[in-house]
């Protein structure tokens, strides 16, 4: 962490799923960050203690940089003010990565365990491991939306096969979010933890033809 520098007035975004809550860093302490409280055009993102978050950091430089944090406390003085941990490391994103699309297919799953968390993925194609099945139903360089019916926590790990053009994608994810609808029906938010630089970019392209054959569609 120490290899990129955060200031006072730094902006960030909480990102929760697609929607984006804008917010700045108010004071800098040795464990936790406090922010102002997150908004977007349709008001307040109402966060509370032991929430899991998604933020992205904008430095001076202009750079881009997610990190996973939690809602330490809230505080109510001059303003309100949010505290969150401080992150344990970074990932520099490309802004092209947030580019989501819908996209429903069928995709293999498997939850993993602390061990298995940590083996590369190049190591994973000798295991096996207990593959269930839920449907994919957005996409982006950086995560994945799916649901299925089998009860998954925020923070599980699981390891994704993901159908591209002809092929599979495999990719080690973290449970960000998850969502009941009005019927009660659970979808998760998934970030990508583990996944190598070649089939992130198949990833990103396979989005960008989805998205040409939208604006085709659209025109017709």
């Amino acid at each position: 962490m120490d290899k990129i520098h955060i200031d006072i007035n730094n902006r960030i975004e909480v990102k929760i799923e697609n929607v984006i809550y804008k917010s700045t860093i108010q004071d800098i302490l040795e464990d936790s960050i406090a922010i102002s409280i997150p908004s977007n055009k349709d008001g307040y993102l109402p966060l509370v203690i032991d929430d899991n978050i998604s933020v992205l950091l904008y430095n001076k430089t202009n750079n881009v940089f997610q990190f996973k944090s939690k809602v330490l406390k809230k505080t109510i003085d001059k303003i309100p003010l949010i505290y969150i941990s401080r992150p344990t490391s970074f990932k520099k994103i490309q802004r092209r990565d947030f580019v989501r699309v819908s996209y429903v297919n069928v995709i293999d799953f498997a939850k993993i365990d602390k061990i298995i968390e940590n083996v590369p993925n190049d190591k994973l194609y000798d295991l096996k491991f207990d593959i269930k099945q839920g449907h994919i139903l957005d996409i982006s360089g950086g995560g994945i939306k799916f649901s299925n019916n089998k009860n998954l926590e925020l923070n599980d790990k699981i390891i994704v096969y993901i159908p591209l053009s002809g092929k599979k994608v495999m990719a080690k994810c973290n449970i960000v979010r998850k969502d009941f609808d009005a019927l009660g029906r659970v979808s998760y938010g998934l970030i990508f933890i583990d996944i190598s630089p070649k089939d992130q970019e198949e990833i990103i392209q396979f989005v960008f033809g989805l998205m040409r054959k939208m604006r085709k569609s659209d025109q017709r």
